[in-house]
């Protein structure tokens, strides 16, 4: 298992005029990257540690490589997080919120959050406050724009010069990180939360919405050239960062 430290990493770009307050002390969170691209042999050995829920949620998926991915992520998730806990991972079992946030039976402390796009995995940890994550590989979907972001925001993006399909995954994973966070999913409307870059980045909810939904720091976790990946957290985030190489897990 490789490891790389790193320190707090913020996303670009700040709104003319926008101002932040003094934010609170920073909680350490952990990320770990995770390699989803294994063999047949590995995916069957692997495919044995996890329930029997999550066996069953395994076959239901038609490409074997989405079935190998879907493995991979849930026993690396499960050897993470009972590292952590000093349970072994094949015996931790989960509860889920209203709108399936995770969290591990007797030990919810540990917070983590988990997100995946093709090959690539993330899991944030943290035993300090909760803790959402998002990942993309870059990809153009610029035509979600106006769905998804607010009139601000919609308005940054059509003046920006640069890369207009990034910072829209730097949007959408904000986001998406956000909705994980405070464990309400697309329930939430994307369009309504804001996102003020300002360092330190601030996602805030718009309009009435549930009481705990509340803002939150962002922070964006460097991965290769072609990931955006985003974490939220109640209080600023300073991350560690972890890449674990599946292809020495056993």
């Amino acid at each position: 298992m490789g490891t790389e430290l790193t320190g707090r990493d913020s996303l670009p770009g700040r709104p003319p005029g926008s101002t932040n307050a003094q934010p609170p002390s920073p909680a350490d969170i952990t990320i770990w990257w995770l390699d989803l691209d294994i063999d047949d042999n590995k995916a069957t050995r692997w495919f044995s540690g996890l329930t029997d829920g999550e066996q069953a949620r395994a076959n239901r998926f038609v490409r074997r490589e989405h079935q190998r991915r879907f493995v991979a992520c849930r026993y690396q998730l499960r050897q993470i997080l009972g590292q952590l806990s000093g349970t072994p991972g094949s015996e931790l079992r989960f509860r889920f919120g209203s709108y399936g946030k995770p969290e591990i039976q007797g030990d919810p402390g540990l917070h983590f959050s988990v997100a995946h796009s093709e090959g690539i995995g993330v899991i944030a940890t943290c035993t300090v406050v909760p803790v959402g994550v998002d990942l993309e590989v870059s990809a153009s979907h610029e035509e979600l724009a106006c769905r998804v972001l607010t009139q601000n925001e919609l308005a940054i993006f059509r003046q920006h010069l640069g890369d207009k399909a990034e910072l829209f995954l730097q949007y959408w994973t904000g986001k998406e990180a956000f909705l994980k966070l405070w464990g309400v999913g697309l329930s939430l409307e994307p369009s309504t939360i804001e996102i003020d870059w300002t360092d330190p980045p601030i996602c805030r909810p718009l309009g009435t919405q549930p009481p705990w939904v509340k803002s939150a720091w962002l922070g964006r976790i460097a991965g290769s050239a072609e990931t955006i990946c985003t974490i939220a957290c109640s209080v600023p985030p300073l991350c560690t960062i972890k890449r674990v190489h599946s292809s020495s897990e056993e």
